[in-house]
């Protein structure tokens, strides 16, 4: 009985020590945002490469890189503008709004749509949706300059 209690007391203090560990190694080194950047460049490159300057697949995969990588690191406004290139629709300003890209997702019959929302000149989100679920009253064609 005494050997089983102390086996498992040392169990427990061992996953306790370990877990701790994590913790104060995650605090002082964190994940660096170099594989998000990564994934962004690859993406990139293959939508240029296949696809540009249609918006499908590539272009899909290409924003959701750009929605984990902005969940890593600040994303400027220039930055995914570079990226995703010149919007659709907008609504509010290209500092502080949201954009809209619409895009053929492959084998659906309806658009689709990619929602980027900007906050003082930063990516803070990317959504994906149907593009006849949401309305588009509030939004106006993206200025062409």
């Amino acid at each position: 009985m005494w050997l089983t209690l102390k086996i498992y007391a040392g169990l427990c203090t061992l996953l306790v020590t370990a877990y701790l560990t994590l913790v104060v190694w995650s605090t002082f080194f964190p994940e660096s945002p170099v594989i998000g950047e990564t994934m962004v460049m690859a993406s990139y490159g293959e939508y240029v490469a296949k696809e540009y300057p249609k918006r499908g697949d590539y272009f899909e995969r290409l924003a959701t890189a750009l929605s984990m990588y902005s969940k890593e690191a600040s994303v400027p406004a220039a930055d995914m503008l570079k990226y995703l290139g010149k919007p659709d629709l907008i609504a509010g300003t290209a500092e502080t709004g949201t954009l809209v890209y619409l895009y053929e997702y492959p084998g659906a019959t309806n658009r689709w749509a990619v929602y980027a929302s900007l906050k003082d000149g930063k990516l803070t989100q990317i959504g994906f949706n149907d593009a006849t679920v949401n309305n588009h009253s509030g939004y106006q064609a993206y200025p062409t300059r």
